[in-house]
């Protein structure tokens, strides 16, 4: 199970490099910039689960490989952009804000689950709502943290059902965890594929929680 997830990890960072480096492209950022986001986008989200855990030093910073991997991934993502006048083109177009998108729903995805692993492997006899907050923060705290570097509203507030997918997708994989006999590996695929279909579904039909708008008024 250990090497799964470790697998799976590697997913999520090579998506979450990808995304925080487009925004930093879209940002019109330099290299530095670009890099910056891609790092703090793909390890920020476990840097914060480790120090909510109380895992010192952090295990991302104490390995190294994820931050070495989400720099080359970043630094890819740059050139091909710097290099290639189509994809250069390309960043105006609705297709970019689409694979950010794509993107950042992986990471997502990957990083609710794999955040509640190591949460397991601690102890399995915690309350619900630690598991699930360290999955939530685990997939969204990296995203704040490259937003809000780039002075936007962090998805997590105002984009189409993002942490709630998230919930939902972790809520179900505790359930199954420790009511079921589910091979875990099945499990985290399963709750996978079930945040990462509710985040394109909530973009592609513009799903949302309701907004207390008619205050403004």
């Amino acid at each position: 199970m250990e090497g799964f997830i470790k697998y799976i990890e590697i997913i999520g960072i090579i998506a979450f490099a990808i995304s925080g480096a487009l925004e930093g492209i879209k940002s019109k950022l330099d290299l530095l910039g670009v890099l910056v986001l891609g790092i703090i986008t793909a390890t920020g989200g476990g840097v914060i689960r480790d120090v909510i855990l109380g895992i010192r030093p952090p295990l991302n910073l104490r390995f190294g490989f994820n931050i070495y991997l989400a720099i080359i991934v970043s630094m890819i993502v740059f050139l091909i952009n710097l290099f290639d006048d189509n994809i250069n083109r390309w960043t105006i177009n609705k297709s970019f804000d689409q694979s950010l998108i794509y993107s950042d729903a992986i990471g997502l995805a990957v990083f609710t689950i794999t955040g509640m692993e190591v949460a397991y492997r601690l102890h399995t006899e915690y309350s619900m709502v630690l598991y699930v907050f360290v999955g939530v923060v685990t997939g969204v705290g990296g995203g704040i943290i490259r937003d809000t570097l780039i002075n936007a509203v962090p998805y997590i507030l105002d984009r189409h059902v993002y942490a709630s997918a998230s919930i939902i997708g972790a809520i179900i994989f505790h359930l199954l965890t420790i009511y079921t006999d589910i091979n875990r590996a099945i499990t985290s695929t399963i709750c996978i594929f079930i945040i990462f279909i509710i985040r394109i579904l909530a973009n592609k039909f513009e799903w949302n929680l309701p907004k207390a708008t008619r205050i403004l008024n």
